[in-house]
């Protein structure tokens, strides 16, 4: 163990509940996660060298990025949209169908007629962001 590794151990520690359990700092934890999150780290090996559980080391990674980056609203990729022609739009569609939506990614083209379920039309999207 290194010098820094015997003194964040020492400072891990802050008490014990009723129950046995310890108090960690708050401090130290935060130390010991920034450590594990850098390349090449053993999340184990850290573990080990505090006297930690590597499971508990874990669910404090966990929490660390949750509260570093709070789930945000779902990333949306925007994708261009071309306003498709009309013209070409009712002479492919049913006399029925209410509209036209005409989508043009790189490669692919995508026309949406009538009703469509949002749910479908996102997941048709959304697999033609990741494309290459």
């Amino acid at each position: 163990m290194s010098e820094h590794t015997s003194e964040l151990s020492a400072r891990l520690v802050v008490g014990r509940k009723r129950d046995g359990r310890n108090v960690y700092s708050k401090q130290a934890k935060r130390e010991l996660v920034e450590a594990c999150l850098r390349p090449g780290v053993s999340v184990a090996r850290i573990a080990y060298e505090h006297g930690l559980n590597a499971n508990l080391l874990r669910k404090w990674i966990t929490l660390y990025r949750e509260v570093a980056q709070p789930p945000a609203t779902e990333a949306v990729a925007l994708i261009p949209v071309v306003q498709a022609h009309e013209s070409a739009c009712r002479r492919a569609a049913p006399a029925d169908v209410a509209g036209c939506l005409e989508i043009v990614v790189s490669d692919a083209t995508i026309r949406v007629r009538g009703a469509v379920d949002p749910r479908q039309l996102r997941l048709v999207l959304d697999c033609l962001a990741r494309r290459p």
